[in-house]
């Protein structure tokens, strides 16, 4: 009887030790699998801020190319004397518009090493578009009153060329931010 009692005991002991174990590696390995998705779902979710970082500059830089290549057409009208100049300055208008709309998305998304780039581009545009401007409304005073075109030119070409160096180390700065 002894024997048998033993028997049991031992049988009851190791399928006791099995039960520890095995459960022991389930809950080990529901605690890995919980863990691998809280770190996947943190990773998604820093790709997902990349990723609207990225757009928020992306429309940010198209919408400034966009009304700068309006306000370069208008500037060709004005000089050719073209009849489409309130056309083209009404495509400059909607453009500025949708242009001004996108300024605040890479300031709220970030990163804040972009930002001074950022803002000295939204400042070489801005600077661009008031000249723009006052060329407007200097051609609607009498041609006599009006300042040469060879004196506005002048003084686009220096904001042209301000705003493309803004322009050029924002994108240039934002590759190594947004990229890296």
């Amino acid at each position: 009887m002894e024997l048998e009692v033993a028997i049991g005991l031992i049988g009851a002991l190791s399928g006791l030790i099995g039960a520890a174990v095995g459960g022991g590696v389930t809950l080990f390995a529901n605690n890995q699998t919980n863990t691998d998705a809280e770190a996947q779902r943190v990773k998604d979710r820093a790709q997902y801020i990349a990723d609207r970082q990225f757009d928020a500059h992306v429309n940010f830089l198209n919408a400034a190319n966009e009304v700068h290549d309006d306000m370069r057409q208008l500037w060709d009208d004005i000089v050719g004397q073209h009849n489409s100049i309130a056309a083209s300055h009404a495509k400059y208008l909607e453009s500025w518009r949708v242009y001004f709309t996108r300024t605040a998305a890479p300031r709220l998304t970030g990163p804040a090493e972009l930002d001074p780039s950022a803002a000295a581009l939204r400042e070489a545009i801005f600077a661009y578009a008031q000249k723009m401007d006052e060329w407007m409304r200097d051609l609607s005073k009498p041609a006599s009153a009006q300042t040469a075109t060879a004196d506005w030119e002048l003084q686009l070409n220096v904001l042209v060329e301000s705003l493309t160096e803004a322009k050029n180390a924002y994108i240039k700065k934002g590759l190594v931010l947004l990229w890296a």
